[in-house]
């Protein structure tokens, strides 16, 4: 094999190699979470702690929730609606799982949702379902959440 063809192998391994990581690339990039006191339903909540970046910010920063009705009387949806702001150029994904403690910390309940905080977004909204029973959200006392922020 003459040298042209070495170099056009190796180029050959090295574009496959570089595509065949890129899913790997795609994985979380930092993990935050906060940790507050169950408000009472329709109240605001401000966040601290669901912090990405250094030289700009992706944050999640406010949260408030509503109760639905589940499919059988005893299930309840608490729908959470979150805000957050991006000052960066680009779009950041962040994965957010909501857990519902009781007063011993024990999850009783959870939920998961994706948002998409686009370039220099200022306040977006989005949601996260946690689908539980009256009685565990009667018995809800802290509200933990997990931001894991994926780029």
């Amino acid at each position: 094999m003459d040298s042209r063809n070495r170099y056009l192998s190796l180029v050959a391994v090295v574009i496959v190699g570089a595509l065949t990581a890129a899913p790997a690339v795609a994985t979380v990039m930092k993990m935050t979470q906060t940790t507050f006191a169950m408000p009472e339903e329709g109240e605001v909540v401000g966040l601290t702690g669901l912090h990405y970046g250094i030289r700009f910010s992706a944050d999640v920063t406010t949260a408030v929730y509503e109760t639905k009705a589940g499919k059988d009387g005893d299930q309840v949806i608490v729908v959470w609606t979150f805000t957050g702001s991006n000052t960066a150029g680009k779009m950041h994904r962040v994965d957010v799982a909501v857990w519902l403690l009781n007063e011993i910390g024990e999850r009783m309940a959870h939920g998961e949702g994706k948002a998409t905080l686009g370039a220099g977004a200022k306040e977006q909204s989005f949601k996260v379902k946690v689908k539980t029973t009256r009685e565990d959200l009667q018995k809800t006392t802290l509200v933990n959440v997990q931001a894991n922020w994926v780029s």
